[in-house]
């Protein structure tokens, strides 16, 4: 992934537990590292990563 890339490794647990806590039609505000949050709250991965690619098919349409 070019640029700047802040995994969310070892980070999943509060994901998990964050998602389960909330209801489906619950937003969620992330820092940096919310991409455990998205595939923990059932997000499409490939859009996710288009996002980090800066694609237009990204879930902010590649601006991140």
């Amino acid at each position: 992934v070019p640029g700047f890339l802040h995994s969310s490794i070892g980070q999943e647990a509060s994901a998990v537990g964050v998602c389960a806590a909330i209801g489906n039609d619950d937003y969620m505000a992330t820092t940096h590292r919310g991409h455990g949050h998205v595939v923990a709250k059932g997000g499409d991965v490939n859009r996710m990563m288009a996002e980090l690619y800066g694609k237009v098919t990204g879930y902010c349409r590649g601006k991140g």
